[in-house]
């Protein structure tokens, strides 16, 4: 179980985060939303080590993350970045095979093993008929496909996406989703998604974080976090909350 306590995150002289608390487990998705510059990216990085941490503590099943040597903390813990760079040289099969680097040895060769993970990985993203296409060469969809499947081969049991649907259409947000969601329930992974749809976190997340201002203003399920008073606190619009026609769970509507 990912755990954290009281962190807080600053930029130059500007807090990012501020006390913020959380624990992940197992098996569970969790969507982080908010506003923009609410500190949303900031967590995923400050979770994957990206970012210094002012303050708090986190740790992974009890063990303090900064004890982690860079390559087992990436075993651990595997990151969709948002608008993240692919080498463009690289064919879509040798790029989804940088998700394995954490486990190569001192000659940085592949094993059955790490070959086996990227056919896996490539198949869960429906990747294989591009395997020998040049990154250059994909559209911003596919782009966004290969960074997830570059995580999916780390099989990580813990996954960090910042905005996974960014440059996907409908049929492939959908599908990301669904993977990510199966994934979830298959493999015990525990799950953080940053997400600006609201109505897609409510459908595709266990639990939901609201982010403002660095705080977290609201954590708990759909139905909790998804109130007109929680988005208007933070996002200072007013929204009806509705029955989803086909689900039960809430649908937001801007008034």
């Amino acid at each position: 179980m990912l755990e954290i306590h009281n962190l807080t995150v600053y930029y130059g002289r500007h807090p990012a985060l501020q006390s913020v608390s959380l624990a992940l487990r197992p098996g569970e998705i969790a969507a982080v939303i908010g506003p923009n510059g609410a500190g949303k990216s900031t967590l995923v990085k400050a979770i994957s080590g990206a970012v210094p941490v002012r303050a708090g503590r986190l740790t992974l099943d009890g063990r303090p993350l900064e004890s982690l040597s860079g390559p087992e903390r990436a075993r651990r813990i595997a990151v969709v970045p948002q608008g993240g760079h692919l080498p463009p040289a690289f064919t879509v099969e040798q790029t989804v095979l940088l998700g394995r680097t954490p486990y190569l040895g001192w000659l940085g060769r592949a094993g059955p093993g790490d070959l086996e993970a990227v056919e896996t990985a490539l198949a869960e993203t429906g990747l294989t008929g591009l395997r020998e296409r040049v990154v250059s060469e994909l559209s911003g969809g596919e782009h966004q496909r290969v960074l997830l499947a570059r995580a999916l081969a780390a099989r990580a049991p813990i996954l960090l996406l910042d905005e996974p649907a960014a440059h996907l259409d409908l049929a492939h947000q959908a599908a990301i989703f669904r993977q990510v969601t199966r994934l979830s329930s298959e493999k015990d992974l525990a799950v953080l998604m940053v997400m600006h749809d609201l109505n897609q976190a409510a459908a595709y997340a266990d639990r939901i974080l609201l982010l403002a201002a660095g705080e977290i203003r609201a954590d708990g399920t759909p139905e909790e976090v998804l109130t007109r008073v929680n988005l208007a606190d933070a996002y200072g619009v007013n929204v009806q909350i509705v029955p989803h026609p086909l689900r039960k769970i809430p649908l937001v509507l801007l008034e």
